[in-house]
């Protein structure tokens, strides 16, 4: 091939590139949208029949079966709050597919104590120990996507340890 074909065929190559990527962040927006419809009406439907429940005679709440309704309701409530920040996270891939990067030095000490600072209601009331390492590094990244990225990472790492009495978290960097 000539230098001007491998040209042509490399610019072929980073339009369908940039198609594949935009009909994929399309599709993200699309299903992101298109799953909050649902979300609302399961969430605004059990607190509907939440309601109905509460307005029954006290011995007839007191009831077995009545408990095990409101149980149920409250398994369908956190799932549904857990879809939601599914939805989130599929907002925020889109949001961080399409922004520039803007790289530049973050110290990750600072990044990962701003992304604690974002967590504190998820930690409200836990006895959460947070080993942070003293020599986290300064990163060249972009501060916005690496508060999305900490705040992520973070808030499963509180999320997966809430059964546990005694949480410890650590956050350490190697070089590697």
């Amino acid at each position: 091939m000539t230098p001007e074909q491998l040209r042509a065929e490399l610019a072929r190559s980073q339009q369908q590139v940039a198609d594949m990527a935009a009909a994929q962040e399309e599709f993200l927006r699309a299903v992101s949208h298109d799953l909050r419809a649902p979300l609302r009406h399961v969430t605004s439907y059990g607190t509907l029949v939440r309601e109905v429940l509460g307005d029954l005679p006290p011995e007839v709440v007191q009831g077995a079966e009545v408990q095990e309704a409101l149980g149920f309701l409250a398994t369908m409530d956190q799932s549904a709050r857990r879809m939601g920040l599914m939805i989130d996270g599929l907002q925020a891939l889109v949001r961080a597919s399409r922004a520039p990067l803007r790289p530049q030095p973050v110290p990750l000490a600072d990044a990962v104590a701003r992304a604690r600072t974002t967590l504190a209601p998820a930690e409200a009331g836990r006895d959460v120990e947070w080993r942070v390492a003293a020599d986290l590094p300064t990163l060249q990244a972009d501060p916005l996507l690496l508060q999305d990225l900490l705040v992520q990472l973070l808030g499963n790492a509180l999320k997966f340890t809430r059964p546990v009495a005694h949480a410890c978290i650590t956050v350490s960097a190697d070089a590697a």
